[in-house]
């Protein structure tokens, strides 16, 4: 019996290590999110970037940057910036431009949305954050909430309360203390009680997301669907592995009830 709970022991712990392990690559790709300091990605498939726009945007003191992505695997800098070679980029959809923007603003928003009309696809990379920061507020509080209901099984152990201060000080250390962006008043609806406008806001960032896996393959875009969209899927397999973790610690306590 003793050989069995050492085994069950080793594997409670290669799952701990299994979850510590996942949720410091949920943290890696975050961060390939957090650490952009673009406002907008405006993408441009049939139609064409507006002649020159890099120096309109400059005018207004307003960064931007425009790439052309070719079926070729080289990736070139319209604006000032060195050109360089990107590799593995064979399963490109076909040659886009990109408009990356930056230094914009509540007063420059509109000024941005008409010298970028016809654009194709626009990401609204701020609005973006903010999901982020709303759905790991909803993971680390899960994250509680588990360890709360865990601890009345174990009889309300002191120390699973130092557990708690412990992830949200992570939380507080990695996000609160964070750069937060100003969030995109532009993106809500004109009233609080304008129901239309907030599904079309809901539908405007699945449009968003869809668009960030669409054009996945990309170099620039690709940033965004790991920090967007695997980030999310590390955080909800910490949440699943943190759950089977706690259950497993249970079953290994009372290891002799089953055995």
């Amino acid at each position: 019996m003793n050989t069995r709970k050492y085994l069950y022991g080793a594997g409670v712990f290669a799952l701990g290590m299994l979850l510590l392990l996942n949720y410091i690559r949920f943290i890696s790709y975050y961060k390939e999110l957090s650490d952009t300091d673009e406002n907008f990605i405006y993408i441009y498939t049939d139609s064409q970037l507006p002649p020159g726009i890099v120096e309109e945007c400059h005018k207004s003191q307003i960064g931007c940057e425009v790439w052309k992505i070719g079926n070729v695997e080289e990736l070139s800098a319209v604006s000032s910036q060195p050109a360089y070679s990107v590799f593995g980029t064979e399963n490109m959809i076909g040659e886009i431009s990109i408009a990356m923007v930056r230094g914009t603003g509540v007063f420059s928003y509109r000024e941005m949305e008409h010298l970028f009309l016809d654009r194709d696809f626009i990401i609204d990379v701020n609005l973006l954050k903010w999901i982020m920061y709303i759905i790991i507020f909803g993971g680390f509080f899960c994250i509680m909430v588990l360890c709360l209901c865990h601890n009345k099984k174990w009889g309300n152990k002191k120390w699973l309360y130092f557990v708690i201060l412990l992830i949200w000080s992570l939380y507080i250390k990695i996000f609160i203390s964070a750069s937060i962006e100003d969030f995109p008043v532009w993106s809500l609806p004109g009233k609080w009680s304008d129901i239309e406008g907030w599904r079309k806001l809901g539908g405007e960032v699945l449009k968003q997301i869809s668009c960030i896996i669409h054009f996945k393959d990309y170099p620039i875009i690709c940033r965004y669907y790991e920090g967007v969209i695997k980030s999310i899927f590390y955080l909800f397999l910490s949440l699943i592995l943190m759950h089977l973790f706690f259950k497993s610690l249970l079953r290994l306590r009372h290891f002799g009830q089953y055995t």
